[in-house]
């Protein structure tokens, strides 16, 4: 089973549209639509806009679910002209970007406190 978020409803609701045998759930507020997609089962969400969202939505979906991966549909519109709506974007690197600029892998915690 793969397991598919968006943050908005425009994000979900084609892929919605084109599974087969759907049974929904709600956990913590968020629907749970499970079913097959062209032969792969999936567990389709909408987690709602930002990362706290999408973190909560990821993990109820990995401990409810076990999926055998994680797919995350729609970030932030286009960065490049030469992005188009409905590309598909495969990332060889992250990075935190509103907080730091630090990849995240390996990366360690690197908190500070302001002194008055």
């Amino acid at each position: 089973m793969l397991a598919i978020l968006g943050a908005m409803d425009e994000e979900v609701a084609l892929l919605r549209a084109e599974m087969k045998a759907v049974q929904e759930t709600v956990h913590a507020g968020i629907t749970v639509m499970r079913g097959d997609c062209n032969g792969t089962r999936i567990a389709l969400a909408q987690c709602g806009i930002g990362k706290v969202n999408a973190t909560i939505c990821t993990q109820m979906l990995v401990d409810l679910y076990q999926p055998s991966g994680v797919i995350f549909l729609g970030v932030a519109g286009g960065l490049l002209p030469n992005m188009q709506i409905g590309d598909i974007i495969v990332a060889n690197h992250l990075i935190q970007f509103d907080s730091t600029s630090r990849p995240l892998v390996g990366a360690t915690a690197n908190c500070r406190t302001a002194t008055a």
